[in-house]
């Protein structure tokens, strides 16, 4: 019983496509190349008057039938397409020797790239072919000599670069020279070069358009024209046109397909195909047909170094052919990380100096004003400075002192009025502050005597007031509203503490509002469970508070959607609170956005370069105009948030110092809305708000 060869469950899937996408490439290619060499009358001969250098070299290429020009992915690319180059990731080195044993010739080749991720990639090439043993006879055919030797020799400087995802061009310029017996002669040429991938180019995002490539190279563009004895004798151009398809088979191979049509001036139309099978990263083998030739050959890879081998099966001796390369250093696309990275840490952290020495001045500027303030007894100006002060810089040792100094003002201001209640607030703050203050204990002990003077009071009423105005001073205000209603119940008549059970309500009323609206920027910044905590804390304060259910209605339905409100679509349906701040519409990113395409990749590739740029340009307005649309399709990519978000606190500082408050807030919402998760942005913000709501309250 006969078995039948077993194929891979791993393989399977992939073989109908690859082999049914190489059968069309190569017989439709086989069928156009007969056609054309039959119109053409081509009898696949070049009499001669090409150089043996057209060839071709370096075994993969030879051995796929010199069907090279859409593929040219190594150091020979040079020879068969030099836009190739302009792909190329690695350095490498590639040579190879051949002996035609028994006919007296021998050739070498050697090439080198140089890749660079900001300049292209250069390639530096060596041919030479030579013939030993050449009869030199006279007009007699008489033998002169039986030792002459002819070579052909061939310096190549080349350059190639990537235009694009799906282009690359490359050029090579040439010296030949040719040596025969005593005569010799040079002369330079160049050779152009093309890739594309089709289907990229059209926008495609399939992956058959990744793997399709075709190649144009046109040899000798500029011919060379050399003369050993008489005549000057060109070396003619030649075009070659070419196309590739690369297929995966299983993990880790793949079966490469090519074909290459080439005409060269005033001579023949030649066909070349090749086939490449990989089943494992280590080992190729190929097969090709050149010009009518058969040839087959086998890579093997280990690590960096490759060696290749190829037969040739010429009807006269067949030959063998043997060659090496090498791989070295990093991948261009691993350099350009490298340095992306490296300048993305360098202008990170100038961005954070410059933002660090921006607020040093500002801080230093803000401490002047306010001791100058200070000193003329302005105390509100003096106070607003210090609030600002304590934005920039909360831990800022030097505030304390303002803080003191402004407070001693404050408290004998309302002490000339007789406003003992108000001076109690004040000096208690002030003992919080310097709890060893002589000066303000002596005057807080004076001012309770004379409020006690003033409202007869029993030991147990003065007992509640004392302890509800210490609640107060220290921010326990419903301790403190709970002193002062039991003082009025024991005293309905005392002024004291119907005054400041008045102040309470009014500290409570604001406090509530402005944890509802920090609870509402929380919701548009996506972070639900802070944005909770900051309605229980409201809810506590103020149970009734009529804007707390609405805001609590409006957050659980955002937290429900899981995702960001539409600012137009939602504006409507937030909670009415009651505020001078004009409405701040931010556009923000949506949770779960659909998958970013390759086209959008591309694009925010060169939208963050661009950014980039500007910014290393001093165009920092138009370096964020770019990192927006980058991240408004893709947050996370590169350091996109991080720069704005520094962009966003410094431009909000900026706007602060110069006293433009809605200026700073819009700028830290910004912030906020691109790093949701910074405490130093939400706390710029936070206390940006609780500044404006202090200026309100002054205000009326």
């Amino acid at each position: 019983m006969k078995h039948r060869p077993r194929i891979p469950n791993s393989l399977r899937p992939a073989l109908p496509g690859a082999m049914a996408g190489i059968t069309v490439l190569l017989v439709v290619g086989f069928a156009i190349g007969t056609a054309v060499d039959s119109a053409l009358g081509a009898t696949g001969e070049d009499d001669g008057s090409r150089s043996i250098l057209a060839d071709g070299a370096g075994n993969r290429a030879l051995a796929l039938g010199g069907a090279y020009a859409a593929i040219a992915d190594d150091a020979s690319a040079v020879i068969w397409n030099p836009g190739g180059l302009g792909w190329l990731q690695r350095r490498e080195f590639q040579a190879s020797h051949t002996n035609l044993i028994g006919l007296g010739f021998n050739e070498q080749y050697a090439s080198f790239v140089l890749p660079s991720w900001r300049w292209g990639v250069g390639s530096f090439t060596f041919r030479r072919f030579g013939v030993d043993g050449i009869e030199q006879r006279d007009s007699r055919n008489l033998l002169l000599a039986d030792d002459l030797t002819y070579a052909e020799t061939e310096f190549t400087l080349a350059y190639g670069r990537q235009l694009a995802t799906a282009w690359a061009l490359g050029g090579g310029l040439k010296l030949r020279r040719h040596c025969l017996g005593d005569f010799n002669d040079s002369g330079l040429g160049i050779d152009l070069g093309l890739m594309v991938k089709p289907g990229q180019a059209a926008g495609v995002g399939e992956r058959w358009a990744e793997n399709l490539t075709v190649g144009l190279s046109v040899r000798n563009a500029i011919e060379p024209s050399l003369r050993l004895d008489q005549e000057q004798v060109p070396d003619p151009t030649g075009i070659r046109i070419g196309s590739s398809y690369k297929h995966p088979l299983g993990k880790e191979g793949w079966v490469l397909g090519t074909l290459d049509v080439e005409k060269t001036r005033e001579l023949n139309n030649h066909l070349h195909m090749g086939l490449e099978v990989c089943l494992v990263p280590a080992l190729s083998l190929r097969t090709g047909l050149n010009r009518g030739t058969l040839v087959a050959g086998m890579g093997v890879q280990w690590q960096d170094i490759g060696i290749d081998y190829i037969f040739e099966n010429l009807t006269d001796n067949p030959i063998h052919r043997f060659g090496v390369s090498f791989q070295f250093g990093p991948s261009r696309d691993e350099k350009q990380m490298a340095a992306r990275t490296e300048a993305e840490r360098d202008l990170q952290k100038r961005l954070a100096s410059e933002f660090i020495r921006r607020n040093d001045e500002r801080r230093i500027e803000l401490l002047q004003r306010a001791r100058a303030a200070l000193e003329l007894g302005r105390t509100d100006e003096a106070a607003e400075l210090v609030a600002m002060i304590k934005v920039i810089d909360p831990e800022n040792e030097q505030v304390l002192e303002l803080e003191i100094g402004i407070l001693r003002q404050e408290a004998q201001a309302l002490a000339d009025v007789d406003d003992f209640a108000g001076t109690i607030v004040v000096l208690s703050h002030l003992l919080e502050l310097a709890p060893g203050d002589s000066k303000a204990t002596l005057m807080l002990a004076r001012i309770r005597n004379a409020s006690d003077s003033r409202t007869a009071r029993t030991e147990e009423i003065r007992s509640y007031l004392d302890q509800a105005m210490d609640n107060f001073a220290a921010g326990k205000l419903l301790d403190a509203k709970a002193g002062f209603d039991r003082v009025l119940a024991l005293d309905p008549n005392d002024s004291e503490a119907r005054s400041m059970v008045e102040r309470t309500a009014l500290v409570i009323s604001g406090r509530v509002n402005d944890l509802l609206e920090h609870a509402r920027v929380l919701g548009r910044a996506g972070n639900f469970p802070e944005a909770h905590e900051k309605l229980k804390t409201a809810q506590v304060l103020d149970p009734e508070n009529h804007d707390l259910a609405s805001t609590r209605t409006w957050l659980n339905r955002l937290e429900k959607e899981d995702r960001m409100p539409d600012p137009v679509e939602t504006a409507s349906e937030e909670p009415k609170i009651e505020t001078t701040e004009p409405a701040v519409l931010l556009p923000v990113a949506p949770v779960g956005p659909p998958p970013v395409t390759q086209s959008q990749k591309r694009e925010m590739a060169e939208m963050y370069e661009r950014g980039m740029t500007a910014m290393q340009n001093g165009s920092a307005d138009q370096a964020v105009h770019f990192w927006e649309l980058v991240w408004s399709i893709d947050p996370a990519f590169q350091q996109v948030s991080e720069y704005l978000k520094q962009y966003y606190l410094t431009r909000g500082m900026e706007a602060f110092v110069a006293g433009k408050l809605q200026d700073a807030v819009r700028s830290w919402e910004n912030a906020v809305r691109v790093s949701p998760d910074d405490s130093k942005a939400r706390g710029y913000l936070q206390r940006a708000q609780d500044q404006i709501k202090r200026l309100e309250k002054m205000a009326g």
